[in-house]
């Protein structure tokens, strides 16, 4: 029977029984039923996955490039690249199904998303890193420097954390105080959350359940921006990522407890981790 855990979200701590967590039971589409905005891309769901941008060639095989994946959140934010030598590749060994990024140029890029609605977000991830590079999972906006009301999250060495960091501003210039971070000498598959709050300064994270260092620093004023998801790198043109996401989620709201620890049981099992 599972036990309490717990958790600490938002920079308050509450005690959670896994209830709600049956094994196939939970579908992450829950979380946007109320017309949350945002993403939810699973590249275990040969389904939603094309080789091609315009969507008429399916990907079906370990190898296969991913030119267009469909969100399945409900929102219809897809995600696409449109040159055929910049496509992340879809892998499997049969049991687990992720994308695989190499380093160099391959990304996906959504249309812009309109967050200018919520100044609190939550990002779920179930990654796997080969470096210590600073490089990007996530990032919304073209760069989170230049842009009021964005944020990112990267994996490897940024500011004080080398394992993975996320960060978010509202009208404030950017200050690695604002950022949440997590550092290890793991190059293993993980699942990350961060919640991200701008009127509260607060950002938070967890690392295969294990809460990581706030980010606390002033995120200025407003809401998150209408840009853009960029996924593994900045604007299509630098920190590219060098590893495999399994899952991704971003959510436009302060997820809860109950609803953060489901969602990290879900992408661990789809990643092949026991939390």
């Amino acid at each position: 029977m599972p036990v309490p855990v717990n958790l600490s979200v938002s920079g308050v701590t509450a005690t959670s029984v896994r209830l709600n967590w049956v094994r196939g039971v939970f579908n992450p589409a829950s979380l946007f039923a109320s017309g949350e905005r945002g993403p939810w891309y699973d590249f275990s769901d040969l389904s939603t996955m094309f080789q091609d941008a315009a969507g008429t060639t399916p990907v079906t095989a370990n190898g296969d490039p991913l030119g267009l994946v469909l969100d399945k959140s409900g929102n219809g934010i897809h995600a696409s690249q449109s040159v055929s030598g910049r496509r992340m590749i879809y892998g499997t060994d049969g049991t687990l199904h992720w994308i695989q990024g190499n380093g160099v140029n391959q990304s996906l890029v959504t249309s812009d998303v309109d967050f200018t609605n919520t100044d609190t977000l939550t990002i779920f991830s179930g990654t796997s890193r080969v470096d210590s590079t600073a490089r990007v999972i996530a990032e919304f906006s073209q760069n989170t420097n230049n842009n009021s009301g964005s944020f990112f999250l990267i994996s490897g060495n940024n500011v004080s954390f080398n394992a993975y960091s996320s960060f978010s501003r509202g009208s404030s210039a950017p200050n690695q105080n604002q950022t949440a971070g997590y550092s290890n000498a793991n190059f293993i598959t993980e699942v990350v959350s961060a919640t991200h709050n701008i009127q509260n300064n607060l950002s938070t994270m967890r690392v295969d359940g294990i809460t990581a260092i706030d980010g606390t620093g002033n995120k200025g004023i407003g809401n998150f921006g209408n840009y853009p998801l960029f996924i593994a790198a900045r604007n299509q043109s630098s920190l590219f990522f060098n590893g495999r996401i399994h899952q991704l989620i971003v959510r436009g709201v302060l997820s809860t407890a109950d609803e953060i620890t489901n969602t990290e049981l879900y992408i661990a099992e789809k990643s092949g981790v026991t939390l």
